[in-house]
């Protein structure tokens, strides 16, 4: 799956992509099979952890790629699991909102 980002639409790479994959096996703005619509909305990981993960682990100073490895381990772990729950939850909406709405 390829964004729009300009190294990844230039006729090289397009060509590289197309002899390795085959042209209907890649999803891109680009090519025949286009960038499901809103496709980061269906992913709660995209939507909520990543920025969870970023606040949490970013509110002080990290030292160290050590450090930086151990702090978003323990933010992960610190998760609860109502957390969690709401997160899937909240997701389900979504997905029944895109159901109902035909996409």
């Amino acid at each position: 799956m390829q964004d729009g980002a300009p190294p990844h639409i230039a006729y090289p790479f397009k060509s590289l992509l197309s002899m390795h994959f085959g042209i209907d096996s890649i999803i891109s703005l680009q090519f025949p099979t286009n960038w499901p619509p809103r496709s980061p909305d269906l992913n709660p990981w995209d939507i909520w952890l990543w920025g969870y993960l970023k606040h949490a682990v970013f509110c002080g100073p990290i030292e160290n790629l050590a450090e930086l490895k151990t702090s978003i381990a323990q933010n992960v772990q610190n998760m609860s699991t109502v957390t969690l729950r709401s997160v899937v939850e909240h997701a389900i909406c979504r997905f029944e909102l895109m159901i109902v709405n035909g996409g």
